[in-house]
């Protein structure tokens, strides 16, 4: 995933960076280093992990909740 595609997801949905970073349960921080596509301390190119990227389909499916099934 790219970094524009991650502000784009973001700017579908109406929210500000902290609103996004919260519904995806990471920091304010995190959320801007994905937007840039590197960490602002050192350069480092980020990735986006698989988690978040399911997260976010998640999210753009309405998912708001999840609660696992129980375990017999």
């Amino acid at each position: 995933m790219q970094p524009q595609e991650v502000k784009a997801w973001r700017e579908r949905h109406g929210w500000s960076q902290k609103e996004a970073a919260a519904a995806l349960g990471i920091g304010k921080s995190t959320l801007e280093s994905y937007e840039r596509g590197y960490r602002s301390e050192d350069k480092r190119p980020v990735v986006v992990p698989k988690t978040i990227r399911l997260a976010m389909a998640a999210l753009d499916m309405g998912v708001t909740d999840y609660k696992p099934p129980k375990m017999p």
